[in-house]
């Protein structure tokens, strides 16, 4: 195994999310969709049609979201790709912070869901009144409070030990496997934040340099924030795999320096100064790392919190429904 996976696999442990969600929509039934059908004369094989079972706007609903949204982040912010559905790697020695933020979640969580079932019995009469003949009674659990949950393990990823002396060939095979999935993790890890700092660094440079009216342009302080927090995430996280895109990191970090957004926004040569540099930046990481097609490496929060957040691909829950995309 080459010395990063190894180091990699001395030094993690998996970590796995489980979600219980109570979805907000549902499609209607054949005799609504032929009734929708009708209104547009059309063919009711060729419609399909939903309802909106509450209100997601609503305080108690939009806490659990947003929750979630931030649950979600840390456990991604925090962790590197596994090859397994659901499962990412975390170092072992960021467990107790991390397991202690996730209980301190757990508490919100569950506070959150508590307060959305005490007004279910509202929530239900006001999705009677804004629904009208497409209400059923038979949509809504009779018990709500389930319906929301949230918890995390650790999965074991390695062959069990018992293999060993049962079947030693099928154990030298598993160990090849998870030899492999930590080689994989690894590749993965290089590429996701050689494509992250691709994006960061070129939406910055962008942002700095001037329109085609020479007008400048806006410029947010999350621009600047967001790659300081990668260059953050980078050092806690980085598995040593690339020294060439380690020396690009340290590079973007450098041309950055202590330059804050209102600086930047105020300063025209030290924004095109940047500008440029960054752009070489782009270039070089470029040559540091063949990335693959884009992938969700991480997950941002959505720009507008109350949206119900679309969960990461990798995240899998193990009952109730997950709520729709957001808009």
């Amino acid at each position: 195994m080459p010395p990063a996976a190894d180091a990699l696999r001395t030094d993690s442990a998996a970590i796995r999310l489980h979600w219980s969600w109570w979805g907000s929509t549902k499609a209607v039934n054949p005799a609504q969709r032929n009734e929708v059908a009708a209104c547009f004369a059309a063919e009711s094989r060729a419609v399909t049609a939903g309802k909106k079972l509450f209100d997601t706007k609503g305080e108690d609903y939009r806490r659990l979201t947003g929750l979630k949204t931030e649950i979600t982040n840390l456990w991604l912010d925090t962790t590197l790709p596994y090859p397994e559905p659901g499962v990412r790697l975390i170092r072992r020695s960021l467990i107790p912070q991390v397991d202690a933020r996730f209980a301190d979640y757990k508490a919100r969580f569950d506070a959150a869901a508590a307060d959305f079932a005490a007004g279910y019995e509202r929530v239900k009469q006001e999705a009677k009144d804004r629904l009208g003949r497409l209400f059923s009674e038979a949509d809504y659990p009779a018990d709500v409070r389930d319906k929301f949950g949230f918890a995390w393990d650790y999965p074991n990823v390695e062959p069990p030990e018992y293999l060993m002396n049962l079947n030693p060939a099928l154990y030298r095979q598993e160990q090849e496997r998870v030899r492999s999935r930590f080689e994989q993790a690894v590749a993965a890890a290089e590429q996701g934040f050689a494509a992250e700092l691709q994006e960061l660094v070129t939406n910055l440079a962008e942002r700095l340099r001037p329109g085609p009216d020479g007008q400048r342009k806006v410029l947010r302080d999350s621009a600047v924030e967001n790659l300081r927090e990668f260059f953050t995430r980078f050092k806690s996280l980085n598995v040593g795999s690339n020294a060439e895109l380690d020396r690009v990191v340290a590079q973007a970090e450098q041309v950055l320096g202590t330059a804050d957004a209102a600086t930047l926004r105020t300063d025209a040569d030290a924004r095109l100064n940047i500008a440029d540099r960054l752009g070489q930046v782009g270039e070089a990481l470029a040559q540091a790392v063949v990335t693959p097609p884009r992938r969700a490496f991480r997950r941002a929060a959505p720009a507008n919190p109350a949206a119900e957040p679309t969960p990461a691909a990798e995240l899998t829950p193990t009952t109730g429904h997950e709520p729709e995309a957001a808009a």
